[in-house]
């Protein structure tokens, strides 16, 4: 679906396949451009959406979170620093950078491991309209991996203030803001009661704030109805609904799978920690502490990992490695998002 007043683009011709692993991770970096920044970061964040679409599984996005990315990245970045952002965000083949104008946007995608520049795509469009100009993009790209979107991606919505309420909820989630996330996700579905992403989302902030019956009811709902939900946000949505249905056994089958599949999927490790700590069938902190490692494997800056690998030594009385830890990852004391965690340390 596209949004209601736009018309698609025509066809480009065919793009040259790009060199990148078989499996290849990507993350869409923030967009340049002179539009404003609302504007770009719809396209980005659509881009993303599209992306996660793939038929043939073979992208892990958006990778890392969106906050590790909004750290790490600036869109005036050259490709040398590109490049080094890429590698430090974990296992990152490649970044999508670009520019976004009144007549569409400029794609770029870097290599992380030297800095080459591997393609560059135009795409014609109305960035008034990021949903149909993301889906081109995409689409291109998809092409230049040897593979294609599906014929009618049924994870966005028609309605471009549903679209736009949804835009706000992720911005609010980025500043923390659990209160606004649920308020502008709730706007989404009311403009828009079968916006699929909105509904995921909606499923994943109760299951942040412990609703685990809600959780049930509305996963169960968003599985038997939306057959199109990407495949990997229904294999997350599945493992969230054995979650609370108190099934630790059956959740950790389900994300253990996941990561097989999708193997630097950050909230499955998450969800994972969550079972390992708080689960008393399930819990094992050495277990713990295996995931933790390979989480800030795959987000060095990631604070759910970083604080349960933290926590997963200590109280199995391994201060010093703790400390170590925290060391080895170049974590200063003065950051403010790590002070409770080393706080938790000193005493």
């Amino acid at each position: 679906p596209v949004l209601s007043a736009e018309v698609p683009a025509a066809k480009p011709p065919p793009v040259a396949l790009l060199e990148l692993p078989p499996r290849p991770v990507i993350a869409v970096a923030p967009l340049a451009g002179e539009v404003p920044a609302s504007r770009r970061g719809a396209v980005a964040d659509a881009l993303r959406v599209f992306l996660d679409l793939d038929p043939q599984h073979h992208l892990s996005v958006p990778l890392p979170t969106l906050q590790d990315l909004d750290i790490a990245l600036t869109p005036d970045m050259d490709p040398t620093g590109l490049a080094r952002a890429g590698r430090a965000l974990g296992h990152v083949d490649a970044l999508v950078s670009g520019t976004v104008d009144a007549d569409g946007v400029e794609l770029v995608v870097t290599s992380t491991h030297d800095g080459r520049e591997l393609g560059r795509f135009r795409v014609q469009g109305d960035p008034e309209h990021p949903v149909s100009l993301a889906r081109d993009a995409a689409q291109r790209l998809l092409e230049a991996m040897g593979s294609a979107l599906p014929p009618a991606p049924p994870t966005l919505t028609r309605d471009p203030d549903a679209y736009a309420a949804y835009l706000g909820a992720l911005e609010a989630a980025r500043g923390g803001d659990a209160d606004q996330t649920s308020e502008h996700l709730a706007e989404a579905l009311r403009r828009d009661p079968g916006f699929d992403l909105a509904r995921y989302s909606r499923l994943s902030v109760l299951r942040a704030q412990r609703r685990l019956d809600d959780v049930s009811t509305a996963g169960q709902a968003l599985l038997a109805d939306t057959p199109g939900l990407a495949p990997r946000l229904r294999s997350l949505v599945q493992a969230w609904v054995a979650y609370a249905a108190h099934d630790g056994a059956r959740t950790i089958a389900l994300l253990t799978d996941h990561l097989t599949r999708w193997p630097y999927d950050i909230e499955a490790y998450q969800v994972l920690l969550v079972v390992r700590f708080h689960d008393p069938r399930h819990r094992d902190l050495a277990a713990a502490e295996e995931l933790a490692r390979q989480l800030v494997a795959v987000a060095p800056r990631n604070e759910t990992g970083i604080s349960r690998l933290v926590r997963a030594l200590a109280w199995r009385g391994k201060v010093d490695d703790a400390a170590q830890a925290l060391r080895d990852l170049g974590l200063p004391r003065d950051d403010p998002r790590f002070a409770e965690i080393w706080g938790e340390l000193a005493l």
